[in-house]
């Protein structure tokens, strides 16, 4: 986990953290991304999140969750995020 900038808003904040799907996307080469959109109590904004993530052309698969106490202990209500990873090349 990395902080990769700052947000004023709701929507700034979902536009950053989908362009850093995309960028990893777009640097996986072959491989397509496997990506989980999760929030803790913050369901319309992992929702625009999922909307967007699912629009990218390299991924492959998008699964929703609920964040559970550890993260939510550090984050608190109202937080939505994405985590992801490239998939293998199958040959």
């Amino acid at each position: 986990m990395k902080v990769v900038g700052t947000a004023s808003t709701l929507e700034e904040a979902t536009d950053a953290m989908a362009e850093q799907v995309l960028a990893a996307a777009q640097e996986a080469g072959d491989r397509r991304l496997r990506v989980g959109v999760g929030h803790g109590a913050a369901p319309e904004m992992a929702a625009d999140l999922r909307a967007r993530i699912a629009e990218m052309k390299r991924v492959d698969e998008i699964i929703d969750y609920v964040v559970g106490p550890a993260v939510g202990a550090h984050t608190g209500a109202g937080t939505a995020g994405a985590v992801f990873l490239a998939r293998p090349v199958v040959i």
